[in-house]
């Protein structure tokens, strides 16, 4: 009787807060596209919720304040407006930008026009406010906690500084204005980190001092874009033609470990804005690869829109709603004496079960086919655990649960 007892009590647990949570936080997470649009993503649950708009979307970012992701077209010759909570397109700017980035400033978007123009744009207003001509400047990065940009360009790096106009210092380095995104910068923004195509090396540069301090050895294959961890402890470079992602030691600048990405050419790199992840776009796979900062292991890989490229994460969760129909009938209750969670579906469509910690992180996933399944939860510690069910690469239900 007593076990009968507990049992019910967390089954009431578990449908009460599934219901609850039919509205979630989420990451909201876009990317650039081409023919099918953007991708709109859950960055919490790694899933595709779908495309925004039809056509090529070259390049995107992120507001700092607004809850808006803006995205530039050469095609149309427009900047788009995307509101992160919908994930729908609500305004538009006569403008042709090939590069966009908008994270320091409030209501402000630096971006890289035609004959090489770069522009600052106040989005509040959708004013060009400032320009000045940089030749061969290509992609932008902007420094954390300070008025500079910098754009990288044919054979060295513009160091724009904006705190009036916007006044251009060129760094000179074996770099190309296509090397991937260019400046990657530590945490607090200290130190940036390029990899060449022109040398296969690694560079450190001191951002305060605007020097070359240190390179690494040459990479055994051609590199495209550089990343640093959040503790910044590690830098990582892709390789798409080795189909690797090279891990070197931020301080000595040695190469220490390599990701084997298998068949997925790994090209833009991205560290997560709040959990120590690094998120890989597979070009050529239409796909995004989720790795493990610390470990290097594997987290999750899943389709996206056509032709990736570029993504922009939203400065803050919001709330996205679940609207997936018949969610309702999919019942998810525990089984205390053999420690698993029995799940019990509308049917034998194939699904997945993602479980995540408390901090975001993914710690279990199980992939379902029947209309009945079990998940063993002997393992896992005490404690509260939050729980997707993926259809299609959609999330369908969420709840949480808390193990005693």
């Amino acid at each position: 009787m007593h076990t009968k007892k507990d049992t019910m009590k967390h089954i009431f647990t578990i449908i009460i807060t599934s219901l609850a949570l039919n509205t979630v936080r989420a990451q909201p997470v876009i990317s650039s596209g081409f023919v099918t649009g953007m991708a709109a993503i859950n960055g919490t649950t790694y899933t595709h919720t779908g495309n925004i708009g039809l056509g090529n979307y070259q390049f995107v970012c992120a507001s700092k304040n607004e809850p808006r992701f803006f995205a530039s077209s050469f095609t149309t010759q427009q900047l788009y407006f995307i509101d992160v909570a919908t994930s729908a397109i609500i305004d538009s700017m006569a403008v042709n930008l090939y590069d966009i980035t908008a994270m320091n400033e409030n209501s402000t978007l630096f971006a890289v026009g035609d004959n090489d123009e770069m522009y600052r744009i106040n989005t509040a207003t959708k004013a060009i406010v400032d320009s000045a001509n940089f030749p061969s400047i290509h992609m932008l990065s902007e420094r954390p906690g300070e008025k500079e940009i910098w754009g990288l360009a044919d054979g060295k790096i513009y160091i724009i500084d904006y705190t009036s106009g916007l006044s251009g210092t060129p760094l000179n380095m074996p770099v190309s204005s296509f090397d991937g995104l260019g400046a990657r910068f530590t945490t607090g923004g200290s130190l940036a980190y390029l990899s060449s195509s022109v040398t296969n090396k690694l560079y450190k540069v001191d951002a305060a001092t605007k020097t070359v301090i240190d390179s690494s050895a040459a990479m055994p294959v051609t590199p495209y874009t550089a990343e640093v961890s959040h503790d910044s402890s590690k830098v990582f470079v892709s390789s798409p033609n080795a189909f690797v992602i090279y891990i070197f030691n931020a301080a000595t600048m040695a190469l220490t470990d390599s990701i084997n990405t298998g068949t997925r050419e790994p090209f833009e790199l991205y560290r997560h804005p709040s959990r120590q992840e690094l998120w890989v776009v597979n070009h050529f796979k239409d796909s995004l690869t989720v790795y493990d900062e610390n470990t290097g292991a594997l987290i999750t890989a899943f389709d996206i829109s056509s032709s990736p490229h570029f993504l922009a994460f939203a400065s803050g969760a919001t709330s996205v709603r679940n609207m997936v129909p018949g969610a309702e009938q999919i019942l998810v209750f525990p089984n205390p004496a053999s420690e698993t969670l029995n799940i019990v579906m509308a049917d034998d469509k194939a699904r997945s079960l993602l479980l995540y910690d408390t901090y975001g992180r993914c710690i279990r996933r199980v992939d379902i086919n029947t209309r009945q399944a079990t998940f063993d939860i002997s393992g896992l510690a005490k404690g509260t655990y939050f729980m997707a069910i993926l259809q299609d690469h959609r999330t369908i239900k969420t709840l949480t649960w808390t193990k005693e």
